[in-house]
């Protein structure tokens, strides 16, 4: 059995191949790799054994694909919350607060469509996804975006029984490798990299064969937004957890520091952290003598976006936070943003840094997930941050239900994060056996590991064909 694996982001080589989830595939059947010539660890992937050439993308045809990204996002916006949140992020959506006279906010609003009428991603979008015009847009689109030539050259007299890409779901390859895929009559498995991918993107306007999925909510968001059938989607995790399923994850690791601490993790999209740091440290400046030890280890996110009114990072502003050690080795640009897709920070860093800390604080990231696997007492931001539209919890799908896990809770109201980190810090029967109920919902745990789970799921399909 012949397989291709499309590699088309930096994070693909360090969620993937660092992580060897295709290793029991190079094993068993004969596999090649391509990779997209932009990414900065492509060195990487060419030494790798299975290495067959590069592709190169299209700036043009990519804006198109991006277009009708868009489109489909908006049409489809009642099947998610989250797409309404990306359109308003991506037109600039002006923060309206509850103090503003009417005149301020007619004013930030007209300046708002001045600005969302001239550029691609703003109210273009509505007007092409409107019922009246979306039918005949969507149609035009896809007659006039061409197949990735680079692409389909792999294609050229050779067969392949199987494609397997990772994918957020909001790129040209992924589309580009399916249509390839019905064309030449070869399956198609796209694997679905972050939590979040399939209810905050878009929808997939021409459908992979089969989705390997985090856990069950990512199968029900596959099935209820995206329109797959049950039997085309796989929970299968993600190879990035294995780090905390395995069973040296199990045993104790030194701490990285060596004093108590709160981990504060930072969000991708734009939240004011650092008032929030500051909160963080009034909690622990009010509570008794014995807790005069404990740091704030912030841990900003490797590709935060740019953020309103958040400077670079600056310890003489604080009295309890330092950077963490990871991210510290890396230098943040002084515009606020983090460093580029190039900077893969190290997976067996993450279940000690987590797994020591006292408590796990920030916007609603990925990385608090990430704590609750370890056991952790866990406050997720969702409040209104006074400096970013569209901070709340209910611009955020994916965290629905997240609330049920042990020792998980939402921070609705600014007002809260004190007394909320004040009360985790200082409980006097934190858990010892965190209840899994909840888990599966979220995150399937591979009994052997990715890789074998993966193994199991293509052997499945083959055996289906």
């Amino acid at each position: 059995m012949k397989i291709l694996i499309a590699i088309n982001s930096d994070i693909y080589v360090r969620n993937y191949l660092r992580t060897k989830a295709f290793s029991r595939l190079f094993e068993k059947f004969d596999c090649e790799i391509i990779v997209n010539n932009s990414i900065s660890l492509r060195g990487e992937v060419e030494q790798h054994p299975a290495f067959r050439g590069l592709y190169s993308g299209n700036a043009r045809s990519d804006r198109w694909h991006q277009i009708l990204f868009n489109v489909l996002m908006w049409r489809n916006r009642k099947k998610s919350q989250t797409f309404l949140y990306r359109w308003m992020r991506n037109s600039q959506w002006p923060l309206l607060s509850p103090g503003d006279s009417l005149l301020r906010r007619a004013a930030l609003l007209l300046r708002w469509a001045v600005g969302a009428g001239r550029g691609p991603n703003g109210l273009l979008i509505p007007f092409l996804g409107s019922r009246l015009l979306s039918g005949i847009t969507t149609r035009w689109l896809k007659r006039k975006i061409p197949i990735n030539p680079t692409i389909s050259s792999f294609f050229t007299n050779v067969e392949y029984d199987l494609v397997i890409f990772p994918s957020a779901g909001y790129d040209s390859a992924t589309i580009d490798l399916t249509r390839l895929g019905r064309r030449s009559g070869t399956k198609t498995l796209c694997l679905i990299d972050n939590w979040d991918n399939l209810s905050s993107k878009t929808v997939f306007w021409i459908r992979p064969d089969f989705l390997g999925v985090w856990g069950e909510q990512s199968a029900s968001h596959a099935e209820i937004i995206q329109g797959f059938e049950t039997e085309q989607v796989f929970t299968v995790g993600t190879p990035r957890f294995d780090v905390y399923f395995s069973p040296t994850a199990q045993q104790a690791s030194a701490s990285h520091y060596p004093f108590p601490y709160v981990l504060f993790v930072g969000s991708a999209m734009p939240f004011d952290e650092e008032g929030a740091l500051h909160e963080v440290e009034t909690a622990l400046d009010q509570l008794p003598s014995r807790f005069q030890k404990f740091r704030v280890v912030y841990r900003p996110h490797p590709w935060r976006q740019g953020k309103s009114g958040q400077p670079p990072f600056d310890s003489a502003r604080y009295t309890r936070t330092l950077l963490d050690k990871q991210m510290a080795s890396r230098e943040l640009s002084h515009s606020g943003k983090g460093v580029s897709e190039g900077f893969q920070p190290d997976l067996d860093y993450y279940p000690s840094l987590i797994s020591h800390a006292e408590l796990v604080v920030g916007p609603l990231t990925t990385m608090l997930l990430e704590g609750t696997l370890c056991k952790r007492e866990v406050l997720g931001l969702a409040y209104p941050d006074g400096k970013n539209a569209h901070t709340s919890r209910r611009y955020f799908a994916h965290f629905d239900g997240m609330d049920a896990c042990e020792g998980f809770d939402f921070c609705i109201q600014q007002n809260d994060l004190v007394p909320l980190v004040q009360e985790k810090i200082t409980r006097d029967d934190p858990f010892t056996q965190r209840s899994v109920a909840a888990y599966p919902r979220f995150i399937h745990k591979p009994l052997n590991g990715y890789a074998n789970e993966l193994l199991r799921i293509i052997t499945t399909i083959v055996e289906e064909r």
